[in-house]
């Protein structure tokens, strides 16, 4: 198209699909060329006539990908980033709340609870998003409470001094590549140490749960 520079534009819903389902063909070829062996799993649109017809569903079933939608857009509502995240932040303010930390730590919070969310099943849905971009379901038994209470040995390198100690309490913020990630000492003197050798007590929590 002239006016737009977008070849695709302007052409029958149909031809869109069809363009958009090549466009995922070679994007899920470079996953696979990237070492993910089962290549996209499913994939989450919007509801724009284009995505939501027969040609681009059944294109996708016939791949063997699952076809998710965003719920209806209602006019005047707020979008799905914004309504995610007027479900996030009473989540992370109250994971705060239980583990007596203070707001330097709200972004770790929402992290953990956009974690629990992801690996939950929404309405509508038969597996959660985790579940359809891992292959595999998680099980939310095993995941730490944010803020869990407990002692890590400190790694020597993060240590103030030769003299400090071996071991500090600490409390569990979430999990990085090298380990867990937590947070030793409170107010002013707090740091985020990364450790490997920790041992955590959820029952001394306010509440209990995720």
């Amino acid at each position: 198209d002239a006016a737009t520079g977008c070849p695709f534009v302007r052409q029958t819903t149909n031809h869109t699909a069809v363009v958009y389902l090549k466009f995922f063909d070679v994007c899920n070829a470079e996953t696979r060329a990237a070492g993910h062996e089962k290549g996209i799993l499913a994939v989450r649109t919007y509801n724009a006539p284009e995505l939501a017809g027969s040609v681009w569903v059944d294109g996708l079933a016939a791949r063997g990908v699952l076809c998710q939608k965003t719920p209806p857009y209602e006019k005047g509502g707020t979008s799905m980033a914004e309504r995610l995240f007027g479900i996030l932040e009473p989540i992370a303010r109250k994971l705060l709340v239980r583990a007596q930390l203070n707001d330097s730590f709200f972004l770790h919070a929402m992290t953990h609870a956009a974690t629990i969310l992801r690996h939950m099943v929404r309405k509508g849905d038969t597996r959660s998003r985790g579940h359809n971009f891992s292959g595999a379901a998680e099980d939310l038994s095993k995941f730490k409470a944010f803020g869990s209470p407990g002692w890590c040995r400190v790694p020597p390198q993060t240590r103030d001094s030769k003299a400090a100690p071996v071991s500090d309490k600490c409390a569990w913020l979430g999990v990085s590549t090298a380990g867990w990630l937590v947070v030793v000492g409170r107010g002013a003197a707090a740091k985020l140490v990364t450790t490997t050798q920790a041992r955590f007590y959820e029952t001394e929590l306010l509440s209990v749960g995720v």
